[in-house]
């Protein structure tokens, strides 16, 4: 048991996001037909059909050309199994770099 007291205005903030978050994790982002391999044996050493979805479902939503993950992206360790996916069986962050490359 902590000796430190929480602060209830930071208790408060902390239950805000925990429910604006715990929304957008419910959301549906796609369907897979077979296991996808989030082990962090794959993802950290070799391409993936999960990296291969998260990409196309991230370039499809931001209309680029290219998308670059890093594998340490995945933290599941897990084998997702087919069906639907939602944000909170692939969680990744929600932050997204654009490179737009002209010849």
């Amino acid at each position: 048991m902590s000796s430190i007291t929480p602060d209830p205005t930071i208790c408060q903030l902390v239950a805000e996001l925990t429910n604006r978050i715990g929304k957008s994790l419910d959301q549906l982002i796609g369907r897979t037909l077979t296991p996808l391999d989030a082990m962090s044996s794959t993802c950290r050493r070799q391409e993936s059909g999960l990296a291969s979805f998260t990409a196309d479902i991230i370039r499809q939503y931001y209309h680029v050309d290219m998308t670059l993950l890093c594998g340490g992206t995945f933290r599941s360790d897990s084998i997702i199994p087919p069906g639907p996916v939602c944000n909170q069986i692939l969680f990744f962050s929600s932050l997204c770099c654009s490179i737009y490359y002209s010849i």
